[in-house]
Order: structure tokens, then sequence, then C-alpha cells
């Protein structure tokens, strides 16, 4: 096949562009490291090199796209850059540009929650293809690759209408590409892709580029920035969760047969004991989460005079239809009142004209029925009436929003349209609504699409797909050691896939905690093993636990507190500037902060020793400079 390469060349980089494949080979000249694409099954239609740009359009079928290569340099640094625009209506779905080529020991770099990593010709589990805007499975817009000492970050700038899909190709390697989706069946606005290259320690690498990428966003803003504006953030940063549940919590929530009742004095009684004893045993920074609607402002009282921060739980998003309302435990109609009045005008119309459906719940007849989506830009108004006479009204520190971050829709409402990214802006003016009450707030899982307007998650360290089975209806509950064998969750704990990709770009923006159905307590026997991921990244743990439980695990919690939190708040505001593993196993693994602190963990079985340095197996050591 006679086919010929187009370059272009600018500040020792250099791209050529085959115009047989529609495929490219990124180059830095200076250092040899060079990544191409894999054969497109597109063709070219038009191309020209001009200078350090080449202009180009491919076609497939109806689907037609103009796009331009260039190389650039600003102050992310030197780098590819892929612009694409189409005027053309399309369904969802568009694939272009195509993977890389990668052999036998290079190694993928996947933003899923936290982050994972993986040898190419191994298999992990992921959702494909997964949502790069806000949502439960990608935290951030980018993938990275590395092959011997090159590594390569693909930064998808648009990430509004884009996924991520990973895939085993032909030659058994798995390999990551974007999927382009429609804004409303459109292309809609320019899509941008930027490829950087280099050599070096690849995992540090990689996120010390794309922070630089994320502070040209405008998405980073530190906690200790915020702590300026808002006191409390300095106590919240680094302290322990603690969701206390009490003993009829689960089933009020989730049985068919619930029966709505207001928590008892002694209900509250016991809380306060249990906080009473948290402070006693030395535990003095805490974050204590309510979850019961019914908000008991002398108990709010007694928690903040132990010098606790308090928050209560509320969603945004979840609606019981009124259609059905009868069907469902009074115990959760009550829970959703005040979103129940935005039903039906308030909800999430999709493109077929039917409403979004949302978390489902256990009807009195055993049924489970879906609810509906209430719509971002709706939520908002929602959200401005209810923090105050719920939260701020009562004294409360902050409010944890389950959801908002963890699905984005468009909506074909002809009231409240939105497009994907519309509803983006939606969720963060919802965060922002809060910061006016001179409230925090958290979000269950987080998001970069929002990271600048809240100041923790619940669930960033617990990568989605690989939790408990139904772990978002066992908050409470411990896990048997046996369960640890079922579905995916033996990545969940491995040292050998997990890696820290987003405390080395947002450790010193977030605090982030496991989910609280895949808490450090969750399994009783894994509370060391979590302690350890949460000392080498600089975190904090949460424990979420019925009332009844609490003399069960309480010295258990307090051994895990004294792991975890003096080093967590000592680095609350510190950035992770490295990570590298000091074993070829990968279970003897090193972070670095800006503030000079070095932390080693050994995950392994043996006793590390080197250059003067030993740490024990399943132990750590805290150089603090």
């Amino acid at each position: 096949m006679i086919y010929r390469m187009y370059i272009a060349e600018f500040a020792n980089l250099k791209i050529s562009f085959n115009d047989n494949s529609a495929s490219a080979e990124f180059m830095d000249l200076k250092s040899g490291a060079s990544f191409v694409q894999i054969e497109s099954d597109w063709s070219v239609a038009s191309v020209k090199a001009i200078s350090s740009k080449i202009f180009f359009t491919v076609k497939k079928g109806e689907t037609e796209l103009d796009g331009i290569y260039s190389i650039e340099s600003d102050e992310t640094g030197r780098y590819f850059k892929l612009l694409l625009n189409s005027d053309r209506e399309f369904d969802d779905g568009i694939a272009y540009p195509t993977a890389f080529e990668v052999k036998s020991g290079d190694r993928e770099y996947i933003a899923m929650c936290e982050g994972l990593a993986h040898n190419v010709e191994e298999y992990i589990p992921l959702l494909n293809p997964r949502p790069l805007y806000a949502g439960t499975y990608n935290s951030m817009s980018f993938w990275g690759i590395s092959s011997e000492k090159s590594w390569l970050l693909a930064a998808v700038i648009a990430n509004a209408d884009a996924k991520l899909d990973t895939k085993q190709y032909d030659d058994g390697l798995y390999r990551t590409s974007v999927i382009w989706m429609s804004e409303k069946g459109k292309w809609g606005y320019c899509r941008e892709i930027r490829f950087y290259i280099g050599l070096g320690s690849p995992i540090t690498d990689i996120c010390r580029t794309y922070r630089k990428v994320a502070e040209q966003k405008g998405l980073v803003k530190t906690l200790k920035e915020r702590a300026i504006e808002n006191k409390k953030i300095d106590s919240l940063a680094g302290s322990a969760n603690f969701w206390i549940w009490n003993n009829d919590a689960m089933d009020k929530m989730y049985s068919k047969n619930a029966v709505y009742k207001k928590p008892t004095t002694e209900q509250f009684d016991e809380r306060k004991r249990i906080g009473k004893e948290i402070k006693e045993h030395g535990m003095n920074n805490v974050l204590w989460s309510i979850i019961d609607e019914n908000i008991d402002q002398s108990t709010v009282e007694y928690i903040k005079d132990l010098g606790f921060l308090t928050v209560y739980y509320d969603v945004y998003t979840d609606v019981i239809p009124k259609i059905y309302a009868d069907r469902i435990p009074e115990t959760r109609v009550k829970r959703c009142e005040n979103r129940m009045k935005y039903w039906p005008s308030g909800i999430v119309i999709k493109k077929d004209g039917s409403y979004c459906p949302a978390w489902k719940l256990k009807g009195k007849d055993g049924t489970m029925y879906d609810q509906h989506k209430l719509c971002d830009c709706v939520a908002t108004d929602c959200a401005k009436k209810f923090v105050k006479t719920h939260g701020a009204d009562n004294g409360i520190d902050g409010v944890f929003i389950d959801v908002t971050l963890c699905n984005t829709e468009e909506c074909y409402s002809t009231e409240h349209p939105q497009t994907r990214r519309e509803a983006i802006a939606a969720k963060n003016r919802l965060f922002e609504e809060v910061k006016k009450l001179g409230m925090f707030s958290g979000s269950e899982n987080g998001h970069e699409d929002a990271v600048r307007n809240y100041e923790y998650n619940e669930g960033m360290m617990s990568i989605s797909g690989y939790r408990m089975n139904d772990s978002g209806r066992r908050m409470a509950e411990f896990y048997s050691d046996r369960e640890m064998e079922d579905g995916n969750f033996k990545y969940m704990l491995d040292p050998r896939f997990r890696v820290p990709l987003w405390e080395l770009v947002y450790h010193d923006c977030q605090t982030s905690y496991w989910y609280w159905g895949d808490s450090t307590n969750s399994i009783i026997s894994q509370m060391l093993k979590r302690d350890l991921f949460d000392i080498l990244y600089g975190l904090p743990p949460i424990y979420s636990l019925t009332v009844e439980n609490w003399d069960i695990i309480k010295a258990e919690i307090q051994k895990s507190y004294n792991r975890t939190v003096p080093s967590a708040r000592g680095l609350r505001y510190a950035r992770m500037i490295s990570f590298e593993y000091l074993t070829d196993d990968k279970q003897v693994q090193k972070t670095v902060f800006d503030n000079g602190c070095e932390i080693i963990v050994n995950f392994g079985k043996n006793t590390y020793i080197a250059d003067n340095i030993k740490v024990a197996s399943e132990d750590y050591l805290i150089n603090s400079k």
C-alpha cells in the first residue's frame, strides 16, 4: 500500500501523520521518546501540513471529522494537540483517534477513582466504555502509558461528552482509546485532546504534568486557600470520618416492612455516649456524620462541644414518583419529602421522552422500584432552600451530598433542558450554594469536574466495580473474610494494581476517604491493610458501624485512628509530589510530599531492608523532615 507521511515539527517535537491509516506518531526528537497510534478504519479525505500543524479530514460511513494536529508550548509544557470538529449529526460512539501501539511489559495508568495501573498483557476488570464526565468511574480525564523509560499522557480537555474504552486487541494486549458522545445528537463544539510524552518516572511525571493541565483549566483550589475563607476546613482536613448508625437504621432504609418512627431519646443518648468515648480515647480530630433526617439540635450541640465537626447527609438527585409513593415504606417517603414536590416537573427527561431512573427502593410488596432523577439545574433550587433550614439553622458545619457527582445526564425537558456541560455547571452551583451559608461540603466518590467546590469525598479510595456486592445498601455491616473471594474485590486492596493518581494531582485540594459501604472497618481483618494505604497516601480513615457494634470494635478503631490521623493531619495541606515502587513485586512503595515528608509502606510478607532503612512486613516508616 502506497502512503505518504505528513510531517509537522516544532520545539524538538515531531508529528508524522499517515494519509492511508489516519494514524499519527508523536516523537520527542531530543529524548527519543516515541508513541505510535495503531492503524484506523477511517479514510483520509484531505490532508496538508503547514509548519507545526497538520490539517486533515477523515471519513467513516456518513461521519466526517475535521481535525488539526499541532505542536504547542505553554505553562503545562510542550505537547501535541488534537482538535476535532464536525457539522454532522451523529449517534453516540465515535472512536477517533485510535489507541496506541504497546508491547508486553508496557504499563497503562487509568484514573479509576484513586487510580489503577497494570501491565498491558494483564486483565483487570473495568467498565467499558466509562464516562470521563462527572460519574462513578473515571475521576480524572486522562489515561497514560509507559514503555521502558518513556511515558505518554493523553489528557482529554473536552471531557463533558467523552468516554474511555479499554479492550483487548487481537494480539492479546489491552489498549485504551477515547469515544466521543454527541451533544444532543450533534458534535456541538470543538473537542480537544493533548498528548504529552517524556522520559522519567511515569506515574509521578504523568500526574505532575496533568496537575499543570488541571491548574490551567481552573480546577485547582487548595484546602489551604479554602481554610482562609472557612476556618472549619482546617479542622476538617485529615480528620477521621465517623458514621454511627442507630441499630434499626438499615431496616428503616431498606426493609419492605419498615415502620416510620422518629429516633428515641435513648438512641440520641447512645450516640452522645459514643461521641464522649471517642473523645476520651484521644480521638480529637473527628468528622461526625449524621444520616437521620430528624436532626436533634441538643445532640448536635453536644457533639460540637466535644470539639468535633458535624455534617448531615442529603441527596438532591433521587425522587420517589408520586404515582407509586404509596407502595414505598413511609420511612423512605419521609426522607424524600423535600424533593417530591419537584416530581414530575423537575425530573430529567431522556431523549425517548421517558423519566431518567435513579436509585431503586424496595416497596412494601418486595418489588424494587426506580426513583427518578432530579435535573441538576433544578436540584440547585431544591438544595438552596433545604441546606439552610436543615443544616445551617441547626448549627451543622457541613453537608455530605450523595450521588450528585456519580452521574451526569442530558435532559430533554422543555422546561429545563440541559446538556452534560450545563449539568456539570449546575452541579458546581449546588456546591457553591453550600459555601454561601458558611458551610463546607462532601461528595460521594468525587470528580475533578467539581473538585474546586467541595472539600472532601467519600469513595475515592474504594474503586468502583471492586466493592463488595450491594455495598451501597450495607453501609453498617461487617463483611466476612470469605466474601473477599467474591467478584472483583481482590483488586481493591492489591498494591500491584492500586496507584495514587488522584492524590498526586489533588491531595492538597481534597480529603479522600473509603466508601461508607467499603469503610476502614468493613472487614475487620483488613483494617491494618486499609490503614497502610491511608498512611501511604496521607489520608484519614472512615468508620461506618451501628451503635451496638461500637463496643465490639472500638479498640480496633482507636488503633486505626492512632496509625493514620496524626500523619493525615500533618499532611492535610501538603501536595504529593512523588510515588515509586521500591521492590520489583510492587509490595514496598514510597510517597513524598512537598513539605519534605517521606513515607514507605511495606505491604509484603518479608522485611524490607535497603540503604540503612528497615521496614517490617505490613508496617510503615514516616520520615517527617
